[in-house]
């Protein structure tokens, strides 16, 4: 579970709401306002969500419509992510044994990887596939899982910017509809209502553009940077355990993947040999 995603945007509804209280006198009643129980209240939801939603299925994929639940889901909840420290000495420990035992004897590590784009990686060294070759079939698997990836982001970006224009239209086609059925004898109340509740639309169009959608389409395309980082990571271990690197220049070409403020660290564990190695 991403702790940080879910606690910001429930973090950015909760502030919204208590704008919205303290704007009204501290009282929670104002919140009925927002509430789609009213018809003018009830039809600025029905356009901007369902008009958002429409114009967007419109410009997307129909697939991207379709897995967006469970797109969103892995979004806050992407579950575990490979650390690059993790990896670099684990390729060193790879390396270590390919030298000392022979490529062959990789194939007892499988079990170990968990990774499925690693495993798919190592058996083809286990095969004696050509290196180019290697390369080539998981840069192919990156760029389509880049592919599928973009077509829930694009979903949610193109949604972050349909919803204020949506909201929009929503205002001003309440607005028109208040002043044509204006009543000079109902009251400046009835009148400051009436507007009160045209403006729902352009809040709503707003509110789920820039707490929903282009945050949660931002998010994606982060968890997206990392895997792609994480892959990439794979491919050049792999393929130095397939040269028959040494251990420290096998490290030596994963460090850069590394942040600064942890090189040091995992270069001192990766010669500290097996033992530290497997504490990763």
């Amino acid at each position: 579970m991403d702790l940080a995603a879910i606690g910001g945007l429930a973090l950015a509804v909760l502030l919204v709401i208590g704008a919205i209280v303290v704007e009204g006198g501290g009282d929670f009643g104002t919140l009925a306002g927002y509430v789609p129980t009213s018809g003018p209240v009830a039809a600025a939801y029905m356009l901007v969500v369902g008009g958002t939603m429409a114009a967007t299925t419109v410009t997307s994929p129909l697939e991207g419509a379709i897995g967006m639940p469970k797109a969103i889901l892995k979004a806050l909840m992407p579950g575990h992510h490979e650390a690059p420290v993790d990896l670099a000495l684990l390729f060193v420990r790879l390396s270590e044994k390919a030298r000392r035992e022979g490529l062959l004897s990789l194939e007892e590590e499988e079990a170990a990887i968990h990774n499925e784009f690693m495993k798919k990686g190592m058996r083809q060294v286990v095969d004696g596939t050509d290196p180019e070759v290697i390369r080539q079939i998981l840069e192919i698997d990156i760029q389509e899982m880049e592919r599928r990836h973009n077509i829930p982001q694009t979903f949610l970006t193109q949604a972050g910017g349909f919803a204020p224009t949506f909201g929009i239209i929503g205002t001003v086609s309440s607005l028109i509809a208040v002043l044509a059925h204006l009543d000079p004898s109902a009251g400046q109340e009835v009148l400051a209502q009436s507007i009160s509740a045209a403006f729902i639309a352009t809040f709503l169009g707003l509110a789920t553009a820039n707490l929903i959608f282009l945050p949660l389409a931002e998010k994606m395309k982060e968890n997206t940077h990392h895997e792609v980082a994480m892959r990439n990571m794979m491919v050049e271990g792999i393929l130095a355990v397939q040269a028959g690197d040494n251990p420290r220049l096998v490290f030596e070409k994963l460090e850069g993947f590394i942040i600064p403020a942890q090189r040091e660290a995992a270069r001192q564990r990766s010669e500290s040999g097996p033992a530290g190695q497997q504490a990763a």
